[in-house]
């Protein structure tokens, strides 16, 4: 395959290096994302001149023949890599496989790239059908590259769309923050939940718009008013319901160099609670960095037991709890202790044996590096909150009908930013919505009800309560493995193993267990935005 140059391998590697002197010196601005900015085009033309002007540099590079002395490939190899294969446009991934293969002739070490996350695969550039095609080559023009989150969302299409415009309003509309502090507070959280994938990708987005590297290693040099935001950071990612006033009152009113505005708090907030919500889904999928070699992983079949219980939910679900209703109790406090972490009532505790994705290798360098990464920009040293659960003799029940999302939230959020609103209303109704009226290998199933327990379930782990919900019907569709799934990715997502994934005690595809996992997410976003919202609206009032 000829290079893009127009040149062959063969006809190139004969020329000697008097021919063709090296005269070109590498910019430092290519030694950035920015690099790649030039292929990021609708127009045929312009992109294809755009991968041409690349590829000449990158092989110049590889070849020694720019001062560079091979710095400019080996920096961007990961990219090349990616590129290669997953660019929503041909000629683009022909280009760059081609580059890939005459640096593997030469010797050089290529990272791996595959269709797979840690747990379970993705949908491909290749198997994608048109319409996830196009937001595939969408989401390519406006971020560089179709990220494994996007991929793995890409399960559900109808989702994906709605989470990338609202993605979209969160983090590059126009706004009261700027860009490198929007994605500075992204980081922040992130490295509150220890999610090795988030960090790796919101590193180079903070990077790309422009923000100081050296925020990224040292957090004495940390703007004061970002610090400042490190107590609601951790409130808001492991205990919302001990968030006060003064968790907002600190920020409102304090000293000037740390002070926020009511819009800009509130954009801060939005943004944590997404990237804490975030972290469920990639620790919940098992998604490694954009940049690391994935792991080739199989896809486990369901064993006995797990199809045998798919059964049961499906008799329970047509059934419409018909022999099991009698047996509830509809009062407050019999739905509050209805609601077990277990089916024996004994709490959900992760002990040494629970290590996720991100404390895998534990003690080895690599992790001693990124655990000194996430103290630095969460201040987990500074401010070591850890996750406790939700105890109902301990702390306040939250009534959603005092302060649910639809009159208070929504109307709230929306005199800041009435698109966001809408979008993330749009959001919440299309994850509760969304069905295929099937059950594992059985159709014509309405999971309703099931898709219900799982959203007022994760809304439970957190507090939130809903008066007009049985919550005794939960526990007749969620078992133990699949609720401690749940919790782990609402509460705790870096404890979540692949054996999490693979054992939720039901024999679900693929797709349905990407579902499940966006429906505890969404259900976690809209309870802890419901947290923030409603101290901002005690603190407006005082």
């Amino acid at each position: 395959m000829a290079v893009a140059t127009g040149e062959s391998p063969q006809s190139s590697g004969a020329r000697s290096q008097a021919q063709e002197p090296v005269t070109e010196i590498v910019a430092a601005e290519d030694y950035s994302e920015r690099f790649f900015f030039g292929i990021l085009t609708a127009d045929d033309g312009m992109r294809r001149e755009g991968v041409n002007e690349l590829v000449n540099k990158l092989t110049r590079s590889i070849r020694g023949r720019s001062f560079d002395g091979g710095r400019l490939f080996e920096f961007h190899k990961a990219t090349v890599v990616r590129l290669a294969n997953d660019a929503p446009f041909p000629e683009v991934r022909e280009a760059f496989r081609a580059l890939v293969a005459e640096a593997e002739r030469r010797g050089l070490k290529m990272p791996r790239c595959s269709d797979s996350s840690g747990f379970v695969p993705g949908i491909s550039i290749s198997s994608a059908d048109e319409r996830t095609r196009e937001i595939f080559v969408d989401t390519f023009l406006n971020c560089g590259h179709v990220s494994r989150a996007v991929r793995m969302m890409a399960h559900l299409p109808d989702y994906l769309v709605r989470y990338i415009a609202t993605y979209r309003a969160i983090m590059r509309s126009p706004g009261p923050l700027s860009s490198p502090s929007r994605f500075y507070i992204g980081v922040m959280a992130a490295a509150r939940h220890r999610s090795e994938y988030l960090m790796a990708n919101l590193r180079s987005e903070f990077r790309m718009h422009g923000g100081d590297e050296r925020w990224l290693a040292d957090g004495d040099i940390v703007p004061a008013k970002l610090k400042a935001l490190i107590p609601l950071n951790a409130t808001l990612a492991v205990r919302p319901w001990d968030l006060t006033r003064a968790h907002f009152d600190a920020l409102l009113n304090g000293p000037r160099d740390i002070m926020w505005s009511v819009g800009e708090l509130l954009s801060a907030v939005v943004i944590m609670v997404h990237f804490h919500s975030l972290a469920g889904f990639a620790n919940g999928c098992g998604l490694e960095s954009d940049d690391k070699e994935e792991s080739l992983v199989g896809n486990p079949t369901s064993d006995s037991l797990e199809t045998r219980s798919t059964d049961d939910l499906v008799r329970v679900l047509r059934n419409h709890f018909e022999s099991d209703d009698a047996s509830c109790t509809s009062s407050p406090e019999g739905r509050t202790h209805e609601v077990q972490d277990t089916e024996d009532g004994e709490a959900l505790t992760c002990g040494a044996d629970c290590r996720g994705v991100a404390n895998q290798g534990n003690g080895n360098l690599r992790q001693a590096v990124f655990n000194a990464e996430c103290d630095t920009c969460a201040g987990l040293s500074v401010f070591p909150l850890s996750a406790v659960d939700f105890d109902v003799e301990k702390h306040q029940i939250f009534p959603y009908h005092d302060f649910g999302w639809s009159a208070e939230g929504y109307s709230l959020l929306s005199r800041f930013n009435l698109p966001l609103a809408e979008l993330l209303d749009e959001q919440f109704n299309t994850i509760l919505s969304l069905t295929d009226m099937s059950l594992g290998q059985t159709r014509g199933v309405d999971t309703a009800p099931f898709r219900q327990a799982v959203w007022y379930y994760a809304q439970r782990l957190l507090g939130i309560e809903h008066d007009d919900y049985d919550y005794c019907r939960m526990n007749k569709v969620l078992h133990r493995p699949l609720k401690e799934f749940v919790k782990k990715v609402v509460c705790q997502p870096d404890t979540v193993s692949r054996t999490d994934f693979d054992r939720m005690g039901l024999a679900l595809r693929t797709e349905e267990k990407i579902h499940l996992i966006v429906l505890a997410i969404e259900a976690r976003r809209q309870a802890v935005l419901l947290y923030g919202l409603r101290v901002l609206s005690q603190a407006m009032e005082a």
